[in-house]
């Protein structure tokens, strides 16, 4: 008598799933490596436009000769830096130059992030070009993915602690 048998044997559904939980093994932590890297190239182009939306608003009050504002603006940075959240949940800025960034970051969209502007202690970063102000970017409070401008980390083991500077290495 002849038996037809149809599927798969436990053996073979054993292996297969033991296949599986190796390769997801090894996969899941190249992907989460990546998405790490992505997050803080992310982070590195956000906090990038921020600086060029922090500079380009001096700019336009250097040429309106509005000096007061950018003396105050300056010493408020080199005091304890001055953090804007541009998040969206919070109003607008009482301040009118750090209202102008905060309009200029959320016209791309609500829930952008929160930006830092500090200045360095050493206004010469390492190829000797003068860099007063540096810009950091995070998602929402606590982010461990710290985007900076200029000198990003590009490296997520590199990344600096938020508020602080650190160069690129």
């Amino acid at each position: 008598m002849k038996t037809n048998k149809k599927g798969f044997t436990l053996v073979e559904l054993v292996v297969v799933i033991t296949i599986i939980g190796i390769l997801a093994a090894i996969l899941v932590p190249t992907l989460m490596g990546y998405i790490k890297k992505s997050r803080l190239r992310t982070a590195n182009a956000s906090a990038k436009v921020a600086y060029n939306v922090f500079t380009g608003t001096i700019g336009k009050y250097l040429c309106d000769e509005n000096d007061t504002e950018i003396s105050r603006i300056a010493k408020k940075i080199e005091e304890k830096g001055l953090e804007i959240d541009c998040r969206g949940s919070t109003p607008a800025p009482d301040i009118e130059f750090t209202r102008v960034i905060y309009d200029s970051i959320t016209t791309n969209g609500e829930g952008s992030g929160i930006m830092y502007i500090g200045k360095f202690d050493n206004p010469r970063n390492r190829d000797g070009e003068d860099k007063s102000y540096f810009v950091q970017w995070i998602v929402s409070p606590g982010d461990e993915m710290v985007g900076q401008y200029p000198d990003p980390a590009y490296e997520v083991s590199d990344v600096p602690e938020y508020m602080t500077f650190k160069p690129a290495s």
